[in-house]
């Protein structure tokens, strides 16, 4: 009997330590899903600020591009008046070269109809 007794002690305390094993690994893997999840998460938020920031971006985009055709549409010869105009409001260095420009371009016989 007594040897039966010893048998089961030492099963029991085999069981024991694999049960310890097996605690120590699901709380390793337990810690390693909350870091996961964290991570995960940080990760979305960033991807999340780069979607809008690319929103931004591609929004600005299309704005300047829109300016440029129609600052490209615009004839010459309202180039002219509009650095008449605002001729003040720049440097004479500036001034010159958008005349010189807007000179060019009514020189140009392929804006000659514009």
């Amino acid at each position: 009997m007594e040897g039966e007794v010893e048998g089961y002690k030492k099963s029991v305390q085999k069981e024991q330590e694999q049960n310890e094993k097996l605690m120590f690994v699901h709380n390793k893997t337990e810690a390693d899903i909350a870091t996961t999840k964290k991570l995960l998460q940080q990760v979305q938020e960033r991807h999340e600020a780069l979607k809008n920031e690319y929103a931004t971006y591609t929004r600005m985009l299309q704005e300047t591009e829109l300016a440029l055709n129609r600052a490209n549409s615009v004839s010459p010869n309202a180039c002219v008046v509009a650095i008449l105009f605002f001729s003040s409001y720049f440097p004479s260095n500036a001034m010159t070269r958008c005349t010189n420009w807007a000179h060019n371009q009514n020189s140009d016989p392929r804006t000659k109809s514009l």
